[in-house]
């Protein structure tokens, strides 16, 4: 589940280029971390990426919206 939110998020943002405040659509983008606006180097992409997603953002974006529904035993 946590791999898939990632991905899917990746296929959103379509490895996207920072904002005016360095944010991104796309989480783990290559632009992301690179300089002038150019593509990160592809060892340091694949090497480092994996430790700069901050799970905290994977796991608000995967906690149900509004209150759980609760199933009776009856």
């Amino acid at each position: 589940m946590f791999y898939e939110c990632i991905h899917m998020q990746h296929h959103k943002g379509n490895a996207d280029r920072p904002d005016d405040h360095g944010h991104t659509i796309d989480w783990i983008s290559i632009y992301k971390h690179g300089e002038h606006g150019e593509a990160e180097h592809p060892l340091s992409y694949t090497f480092l990426s994996f430790f700069r997603e901050d799970p905290k953002t994977v796991f608000r974006t995967l906690k149900p919206q509004g209150p759980a529904l609760k199933l009776s035993g009856a």
